[in-house]
């Protein structure tokens, strides 16, 4: 099962249940139109995140795009 993790604009951060758990960042990042969307990481990471404990956010985030719309956050 998936959980919205994060919301940026009309973007959401899905990932699954075990992911989460584990804190493992491996989700995806999907418009309001159903669409996987392309993401830049171009942020530094966060203090927690640079000491090597995960913040639990996408926080080197910079940029995301839908493809299929061009919606951007």
């Amino acid at each position: 099962m998936s959980s919205v993790v994060e919301f940026r604009g009309s973007f959401r951060y899905m990932e699954s249940g075990g992911d989460r758990l584990r804190r493992a960042g491996r989700g995806i990042w999907y418009d309001r139109c159903g669409e996987v969307a392309l993401a830049e990481h171009d942020n530094p990471k966060c203090d927690s995140c640079r000491r090597g404990v995960s913040c639990g956010f996408d926080c080197t985030l910079s940029k995301l795009v839908c493809p299929r719309c061009g919606a951007t956050a």
